[in-house]
């Protein structure tokens, strides 16, 4: 672990193996609050320290992301089951949760616009860079889903860095590579996480509770492979986005100018895939509407998202 320490040292406690595994291995178990809110501390520094090489913040960011994926996952399950009532508890994890998709996603980022600007990508670093990108797209729509389930305002920032994220990966020509996103987890792409991130919001599930919305975007993992993705419009396609990051997606409309830098997608197949799994219903009884398209019960085996 942590190999690149024989290089030059940085003036960060985690800077040292030993401790950098003691911290980690400290993260109670049985307390996700407590873990994210450890490991947004120690997030927050590393984003802090400019000092770190690539590799070197990579593979901290990396360790931190999934020594609390248990946590991350915890503390989503026990929101959408809060009652009215919790509302000191209510905040607590919705303060904790946000903050850590906020430090963990600029990490992310931080790497991107390393490799972006740096002289050279170290050849053992080459074959993270798709996982770096497609973890970034992924802490940017969980961070997005986040304020949603609140209610609030998604940050303007967030769609240059959704075009920053795609941008790197077309730019070094592994948008569709698939990715092991984490260990046991099944592979992605970036292209994959971009549909997810730019469905999730085409979705418009601020109508939706905190739990209808987990169950919306669990629906467009489920049929990521089901959007279309194209660099050329289509007859009929529904949405496009600017990856220089000026706007959020748009529905697309007659004569809508253009650039080289839109990006189009559409989910008329995922809808008719939805509109079969309604003929599947059995009974989990757990129902909700998106994208207009009616009655969509919860499957089990949803994947983690």
């Amino acid at each position: 672990m942590l190999s690149w320490l024989k290089g030059d040292k940085v003036d960060h406690p985690l800077a040292d193996a030993k401790q950098a595994k003691k911290v980690i291995d400290a993260f109670p178990a049985n307390d996700p609050w407590q873990t994210l809110e450890d490991a947004n501390y120690w997030l927050e520094s590393i984003n802090e320290t400019a000092a770190f090489k690539l590799e070197q913040r990579f593979e901290l960011i990396d360790q931190l992301d999934v020594a609390t994926r248990k946590a991350q996952e915890t503390l989503l399950n026990t929101y959408n089951v809060l009652s009215e009532q919790d509302k000191v508890q209510e905040r607590r994890i919705w303060k904790t949760v946000t903050d850590f998709w906020r430090v963990i996603a600029a990490g992310y980022l931080a790497c991107v616009v390393q490799a972006q600007e740096g002289k050279g990508v170290p050849s053992a670093m080459k074959q993270q860079l798709p996982v770096i990108a497609a973890r970034g797209l992924r802490a940017l729509r969980h961070q997005m889903k986040w304020v949603l389930m609140r209610y609030a305002m998604v940050r303007p920032e967030i769609w240059s860095e959704i075009g920053r994220c795609v941008a790197f990966a077309e730019a070094g020509e592994f948008s569709d590579k698939p990715v092991d996103m984490y260990p046991a987890a099944g592979s992605s792409s970036i292209g994959y996480e971009f549909l997810r991130v730019m469905m999730l919001w085409a979705s418009s599930p601020s109508g939706l509770s905190p739990a209808e919305q987990d169950v919306a975007e669990r629906i467009i993992v489920y049929l990521t492979v089901k959007f279309r993705f194209g660099l050329k419009q289509w007859d009929d396609c529904d949405y496009c986005f600017d990856l220089d990051g000026q706007r959020p997606p748009l529905r697309l409309a007659p004569a809508m100018p253009v650039s080289p830098e839109t990006r189009f997608f559409d989910a008329k197949e995922a809808r008719q895939a939805a509109k079969a799994m309604l003929s599947q219903v059995a009974a989990t009884g757990y129902c909700l509407r998106v994208w207009n398209w009616g009655q969509v019960w919860r499957p089990s085996g949803w994947p983690r998202c």
